[in-house]
């Protein structure tokens, strides 16, 4: 238990007005009570304060952003919890299209990166944690910085082979007989834009992935295009053909 001498130690809890002392009879001061905050636990509270501040940024920003996407504005993101390491794309470009549709909520990067934050789950979460509650040394570049808070996100949660990846989902992918040709287009283009395959294999494996209908249509006249364009082009309009036959018949 300490006792104070000859130091005046600061009061830390509101106390009664002490009576003036008399010369030659002064009391020895009264021990300190025992639930004084050391130096540590002033440490600690401060910490708290830092993630509680954070906390509170944190649903401010995103009672913003709910608010905004009931009126119609936009659509939130879809929360990524990091377990499945595909869907990390599919979040970075809601978050952009969010922003893009709400820009009168986010006045610099650091609101976009705490937003995007309070959408992940999980490890994910947990891997920005101590740089959010101060327990780094230095501050993370990442809090002020979208593109060093993307890279992060990307090395630490991104596919571990996504080249690979991207490239077996092309060679798989194949439209079905009773799929409009847009759905697959739209999945081979998004697949084609990550994959370092040149035009004429991309061309190649876009006809294979037809049925056999749309090949033989895409095969006549003057033959098969030579570019990944107008086999595009040629597929889409034989799809459409066969679609337009569908509805007369019923």
């Amino acid at each position: 238990m300490q006792t104070c001498a000859k130091k005046k130690t600061p009061q830390l809890y509101s106390t009664t007005q002490e009576e003036p002392s008399i010369q030659g009879n002064s009391k020895p001061p009264e021990d300190l009570p025992e639930s004084t905050p050391q130096v540590e636990d002033l440490q600690d509270d401060t910490e708290k304060d830092k993630s509680y501040k954070i906390n509170d940024f944190v649903s401010a920003i995103k009672a913003l952003g709910k608010n905004a996407a009931k009126s119609g504005k936009v659509r939130e993101p879809e929360p990524f919890n990091s377990c499945d390491p595909k869907k990390l794309k599919t979040f970075i470009l809601q978050c952009r299209l969010y922003f893009q549709g709400s820009s009168d909520l986010f006045q610099d990067e650091a609101h976009c990166i705490t937003f995007a934050i309070s959408y992940l789950w999980d490890v994910a979460l947990e891997w920005f944690e101590p740089g959010l509650s101060g327990l780094t040394e230095e501050p993370p570049t990442w809090l002020e910085d979208w593109d060093a808070f993307i890279k992060e996100l990307k090395t630490n949660f991104r596919p571990y082979d996504e080249s690979g990846d991207v490239e077996s989902e092309l060679v798989n992918l194949q439209m079905k007989d009773s799929q409009c040709i847009s759905e697959y287009l739209v999945q081979f283009n998004s697949l084609a834009v990550r994959c370092s395959w040149g035009k004429s294999a991309l061309r190649h494996r876009f006809y294979n992935g037809l049925p056999s209908c749309l090949k033989n249509d895409v095969s006549r006249g003057e033959g098969m295009p030579k570019d990944f364009l107008g086999m595009h082009r040629k597929a889409q309009n034989s799809d459409a053909h066969y679609w337009e036959q569908v509805q007369e018949h019923y």
